[in-house]
């Protein structure tokens, strides 16, 4: 596999870097440098884990896991009153490392830490390229009641439903054919699908629930981390890496969550959101039971890397990103968002481009022109949310950084315990987006990351938002499943 050069960002232009003898004047791992050093001491900081390195050589914790319950005095893992961030914790990328060689991240162990000071001195170091909070990300959805016609995003019929302002309920009728087109959409790939092309779709979020009987049979299976070993032992729980991936017994994905007290191998949802995405995009249909996935030809390689709060590190999310490029997946989907720009996000988002790897994230629920990250990144696909009318959802941000909508509103989908649920947000619009993407890569399995991208956006459909200004609110045109399958 190719692998992305580094970059080092001189006068607004991304030149390759030279190798640290030259750029540095000295030769080694720069974070072991003694001025890095000092100001480790200085901040009371040690190194937690290296997040996007190869598991294999430093991926895994380097220290102890912070308890759920911080001792007395400690820094807290959330700051007070402010849940942005976690507290008392640094992303570093090192200048003249290479993206795919991790970055370092550092905890203190000072309940004191001025992580605003430690910033500044960081970034004053010539062996620190960038340096920034371990953000946090947040799910972008909405739990909603079921409506009367539970999947209307398939196939709008013009049925009634029900519309909370906030204050009253009414009841609402659709508008005719505001939906993906997913029956025919169906009917074309099941004409010309060979049968045997198959396309990874990995839902980074927290976790699913794998028992649950309309997503039987519908997840990603590490083959090689499956059946028995010389000895006889089950692959699944040997406790070896079978397949040289750094990671043990990933049979089914993976578990990220830094603080997390389950198996690392088990990805079980501990929210409820990601199992409803799942069933979005994987739902078994046909099988007389519940409702049924938008997509055809896909698996979902189940990534863990979200709190029983619906909250992701931003470390989590980059292991979680590079784990997907490197087992296999085609499209990266992420229902999360956070409103502050990273640096070493974006580097690991180009990165999964470069590998061939399609990237969609939800563009927030603010209902304002405000950019949200991963979707604010120019690799990634940004969705927004759409109503039965073809209309922006009311709480879904809007604006040119937006490259598609899909249907957000009531999404009837799977929920833990096998149960359903309608929930409401750019997190149910994202993996409708996702499924269309990996069916058209099940279809077309030699089509590039671009190709796929430059399709679905081409064949979306142009809607009529009344007037320029609900126009401009929308931000872009909406999924339109059959003509990204049978258009070009």
């Amino acid at each position: 596999m190719a692998r992305m050069p580094s970059f080092v960002k001189k006068g607004g232009t991304l030149l390759s870097t030279l190798p640290l003898l030259v750029v540095l004047g000295c030769a080694g791992d720069p974070s072991e440098h003694p001025t890095v050093v000092a100001l480790k001491s200085e901040f009371a900081l040690q190194r937690v884990e290296k997040p996007f390195a190869d598991p294999s050589e430093s991926s895994a914790k380097l220290s102890a896991k912070p308890a759920l319950t911080e001792p007395k005095g400690a820094v807290p893992l959330l700051p007070s009153g402010q849940e942005d961030f976690v507290a008392g914790e640094l992303l570093v990328k090192y200048r003249g490392v290479k993206v795919e060689e991790g970055f370092e991240l550092l905890r203190s162990r000072n309940p004191h830490f001025d992580l605003k000071g430690a910033i500044e001195k960081f970034k004053e170091n010539p062996y620190v390229e960038y340096v920034q909070p371990n953000y946090l990300h947040k799910i972008t959805s909405l739990p909603n009641d079921p409506i009367l016609d539970k999947q209307w995003y398939l196939r709008n019929t013009g049925q009634e439903y029900l519309y909370e302002d906030g204050f009253t309920v009414q009841k609402k009728r659709a508008k005719r054919g505001a939906d993906i087109k997913a029956e025919k959409a169906w009917e074309f790939f099941n004409a010309y699908h060979d049968g045997k092309s198959e396309a990874v779709i990995a839902l980074i979020d927290t976790g699913v629930d794998f028992d649950h009987e309309d997503l039987a049979g519908r997840f990603w299976i590490n083959e090689k981390e499956t059946g028995v070993d010389e000895s006889g032992a089950d692959r699944r729980s040997n406790g070896i890496d079978d397949d040289g991936n750094g990671y043990v017994d990933d049979w089914r994905g993976w578990n990220f969550y830094s603080d997390s007290l389950e198996a690392e191998n088990d990805p079980s949802d501990v929210h409820g959101h990601g199992t409803h995405l799942a069933g979005i995009v994987a739902a078994v249909s046909d099988n007389g039971t519940g409702v049924a996935g938008v997509g055809r030809g896909t698996k979902v390689m189940a990534l863990r890397a979200s709190s029983s709060k619906g909250e992701l590190t931003l470390a989590d999310v980059l292991d979680a990103i590079r784990y997907a490029v490197e087992n296999g997946a085609d499209i990266i989907s992420m229902s999360f968002s956070m409103t502050k720009y990273s640096e070493i996000e974006h580097l690991a988002v180009k990165y999964a481009a470069e590998q061939g790897v399609v990237t969609v994230a939800a563009a927030g629920n603010d209902g304002a022109d405000i950019v949200h990250y991963p979707a604010g990144y120019e690799e990634v696909i940004a969705v927004q949310a759409s109503d039965q009318r073809d209309e922006r959802w009311k709480l879904s941000n809007y604006g040119s950084h937006i490259d598609i909508a899909a249907p957000g509103v009531a999404i009837y989908s799977t929920l833990p315990a096998r149960s359903y649920d309608a929930w409401s947000g750019t997190s149910m619009a994202t993996p409708i987006v996702s499924a269309v993407l990996g069916t058209m890569k099940a279809l077309y399995p030699t089509l590039t990351a671009e190709e796929l991208k430059e399709r679905l956006l081409s064949t979306a459909d142009d809607v009529d938002w009344k007037s320029p200004k609900h126009a401009l609110k929308l931000g872009a045109r909406r999924v339109n499943y059959y003509r990204a399958l049978a258009e070009w």
